[in-house]
């Protein structure tokens, strides 16, 4: 992203430092992907939730009922399993009730979580397994 900075680089002939910072930048993005979700907590989160088979059963349960429930897999379907996500990781929590700095920085990882991104992998994968299911 452009910045006045790079504005100001840009009149003054170096556009070599403009595509240096935006070169930087793109991997600086690109690091904060992890393994093709928005971050590593993103991704943690629902590896864990997909090797628990009692909490992906869950997961899937609540997808499925938000698909009959909410607009078939729109955003209001997404947003309302993802509160429903987030609430069951919370509830997991051990150190909820602490206060340490352990307890900070869980709180701090758990707080970059992508709980929607999370619902979406889930609503989306229970629609292709209905559309299966049609064939």
């Amino acid at each position: 992203m452009k910045s006045n900075v790079m504005d100001e680089l840009e009149k003054m002939g170096r556009n070599d430092l403009v595509d240096e910072i935006l070169k930087y930048e793109q991997e600086q993005a690109e690091k904060a992907k992890y393994n093709g979700w928005s971050n590593y907590e993103t991704w943690c989160v629902n590896l864990w939730i997909d090797n628990d088979e009692g909490l992906q059963d869950h997961v899937i349960q609540l997808a499925d009922e938000a698909l009959e429930t909410e607009d078939g897999g729109g955003h209001n379907s997404i947003w309302s399993l993802s509160q429903q996500i987030e609430g069951i990781v919370d509830e997991m929590n051990p150190l909820a009730d602490k206060a340490d700095m352990f307890t900070d920085l869980l709180g701090s990882a758990l707080s970059d979580v992508d709980y929607y991104e999370i619902a979406e992998h889930w609503i989306n994968d229970r629609l292709s397994e209905q559309e299966k299911e049609e064939e």
